[in-house]
């Protein structure tokens, strides 16, 4: 009888071993799923930052070129208005 009992433990406690373990499997396999998006998602964000750094320049760069041209067409018309005033 005392076997009996312990054959029955054991089977129980094999049961429960094979639970964790196939939860422990799916756990594992959820982390995989979310580092996979984390990385993923630096990665985009890595690129957002890229591209708005590029774009901060291109924006810098043509503001630089507007500034410089309307100045210029700013002082052409001055001059402009000065010598037909004259």
């Amino acid at each position: 009888m005392e076997i009996d009992k312990i054959q029955q433990e054991m089977n129980m406690l094999s049961d429960r071993l094979s639970t964790m373990m196939q939860s422990t499997s799916v756990k594992r396999t959820q982390l995989q799923t979310l580092e996979n998006c984390i990385l993923d998602t630096e990665n985009a964000y890595r690129k957002i930052i890229d591209s708005s750094n590029a774009l901060l320049g291109v924006l810098k760069r043509e503001t630089k070129a507007f500034d410089s041209k309307h100045n210029v067409y700013v002082k052409d018309t001055k001059q402009c208005f000065s010598q037909k005033s004259s």
